[in-house]
């Protein structure tokens, strides 16, 4: 009886790996290889710099970085992603919104968000209220690029 239950399940596991296949290709053609690379980056404090609406009110933080590994094919293709590293080591992937209170009871949140193009990282910095005299000093990021297939096509 026991034997006849260990064939079973060797058959059913069998079964399963079969129908577990990975992508082949097409028309008998390797598939796609996955690649990712990883960029940690640091805006320092005198990187950020302030933009403000016409009136001058509404000030955000921009730090730029340049990345040349940022094709245009990944940009179009694959997948960029971006984390805020926390002084503990904590990330958290962007855009990230975090709440403050001080002991006043004023509370307000800074919000940390990201745009892309080749070539270039913007990262941007906002306080909810939009007042906020000095940057956010010096903060570092983590870049992950992932797609299939070669990157410089």
């Amino acid at each position: 009886m026991q034997t006849n239950k260990f064939l079973w399940a060797a058959c059913l596991l069998g079964l399963l790996m079969l129908s577990c296949k990975g992508e082949d290709g097409r028309d008998g053609q390797d598939g796609l290889d996955a690649n990712f690379e990883v960029f940690n980056m640091t805006a320092m404090d005198a990187s950020w710099v302030p933009s403000s609406d016409t009136q001058g009110l509404n000030t955000l933080y921009q730090a730029s970085f340049s990345v040349p590994e940022l094709t245009e094919y990944i940009c179009d293709n694959g997948l960029v992603t971006c984390y805020h590293v926390y002084s503990d080591g904590v990330q958290a992937p962007l855009p990230v919104v975090r709440w403050f209170e001080d002991q006043d009871g004023n509370r307000w949140s800074e919000v940390y968000d990201f745009e892309y193009q080749p070539g270039t990282l913007t990262v941007f910095f906002t306080v909810s209220d939009f007042y906020y005299v000095g940057s956010p000093g010096d903060q570092q990021f983590r870049l992950v690029l992932s797609w299939a297939g070669e990157k410089n096509r």
